[in-house]
């Protein structure tokens, strides 16, 4: 602060950026629950209550110089958001999860929002889940997730692809 001679009007904002996670934490242990199914567009549905940015999410696949592209669609499909190709250093096996680092902003709360993978290189596993949840996933979180989406399908009961996703938000 400068020396004050005078009346000077100064404004403060505080901001603190909370980190949570939504979405399931991993694939599970029950082998006939989780198998292996690659293709684009496929993914999660969503609901936002605030404004978030998604920081990173776990996949559980395999493959070698493998690259993903994340994108996030809003309710009428339009992309608004996307991570652009990734490198990504596979983990030793498809049941261990390989970390995703994202940077994707969703400024406003809404419902339908989908995240979904968008393209990718050198995979050879990707694995999603078709029991062992249910939805609404982390129904009392600022990222609320409401189903898969499979190729247009923004219902569908299967878990896909995006594990123990961390966002922050705003508060």
């Amino acid at each position: 602060t400068p020396l004050l001679s005078s009346t000077t009007t100064y404004y403060v904002a505080a901001v603190r950026s909370a980190q949570d996670s939504s979405g399931r934490l991993n694939i599970g242990t029950v082998v006939a629950n989780y198998a292996s199914f690659i293709g684009t567009d496929n993914g999660l549905t969503f609901t936002t209550t605030k404004p978030i940015t998604i920081n990173r999410c776990a996949i559980f696949g395999a493959g070698t110089g493998v690259t993903v592209n994340i994108g996030i669609k809003d309710r009428s499909g339009a992309l608004i958001a996307q991570s652009g190709n990734i490198n990504v250093t596979m983990a030793a096996n498809a049941t261990t999860a390989t970390l995703v680092p994202l940077s994707l902003s969703i400024p406003n709360p809404d419902s339908g929002y989908q995240m979904v993978l968008l393209s990718y290189t050198g995979l050879t596993t990707l694995n999603r889940n078709s029991a062992g949840h249910t939805y609404p996933i982390s129904s009392t979180k600022p990222m609320i997730i409401t189903g898969g989406v499979n190729v247009g399908n923004y219902n569908h009961p299967n878990y896909y692809y995006f594990y123990n996703i961390k966002y922050s938000t705003n508060v």
